[in-house]
């Protein structure tokens, strides 16, 4: 009977450490890549009534996700069913508010017919309006002064695919501590289809889901 060498125990070692990774989520459809937050102008669409609004004009904060769709199943078909976005926006705000708490802005939006590609793209939107509101009147005029930190979450029909944090670990929006340190405010987020932006960049943003479910 042969014994094992050192160098051969190392060498399975690390197979079996390289394998790993493979195993780690075999059933992950879906991932996000990258979350990013800007501060944009209202878009100017002309042919529209000449109404000018009572108020300046503001500028809308638009979040843009970035994920994979990667199915490993053979059958699996070309295009997705609905997938559930929920974005969790922290706002940079605690100084603006009585109870001296951040304010935490959530909202679903559901997205469907992602085709099998990587660098797909969804939107969610807060109004000028809601800037200013939660900002005393005030709103931001930078990102950074805007907001501390944006979750995100996907999910199909198997459940949760992937969550991403710009900032802090993906889950924060879960843990209780976390949520007795703001204010929660949910329905304040909205989709592409909601909002002025609705004729722009389809060729960008995966379509969301409407109301009437065609």
């Amino acid at each position: 009977m042969k014994k094992t060498t050192p160098v051969l125990m190392l060498l399975c070692s690390l197979l079996f450490a390289l394998h790993l990774p493979l195993q780690a989520n075999p059933g992950k459809n879906y991932s996000i890549k990258k979350v990013e937050a800007e501060l944009v102008d209202s878009p100017q669409i002309p042919g529209g009534p000449s109404k000018r609004s009572a108020g300046k004009a503001g500028q809308w904060l638009e979040i843009d996700v970035t994920f994979d769709r990667h199915d490993t199943k053979p059958d699996a078909p070309k295009f997705s069913g609905d997938l559930t976005f929920n974005y969790y926006i922290l706002l940079n705000n605690k100084s603006s508010t009585k109870e001296g708490k951040p304010t935490l802005l959530t909202g679903t939006i559901t997205q469907n017919e992602a085709p099998m590609e990587k660098g797909l793209h969804a939107a969610a939107f807060l109004t000028p309006q809601t800037l200013a509101f939660f900002f005393d009147g005030k709103p931001p005029t930078t990102t950074q002064q805007a907001i501390i930190d944006i979750g995100v979450s996907i999910s199909d029909d198997t459940g949760v695919a992937d969550q991403y944090t710009m900032k802090g670990k993906p889950g924060w929006w879960d843990n209780q501590t976390q949520l007795e340190s703001v204010s929660l405010v949910p329905d304040r987020v909205l989709s592409k289809d909601r909002t002025p932006f609705s004729a722009l960049s389809w060729d960008y943003y995966l379509p969301a889901k409407t109301k009437s479910g065609n």
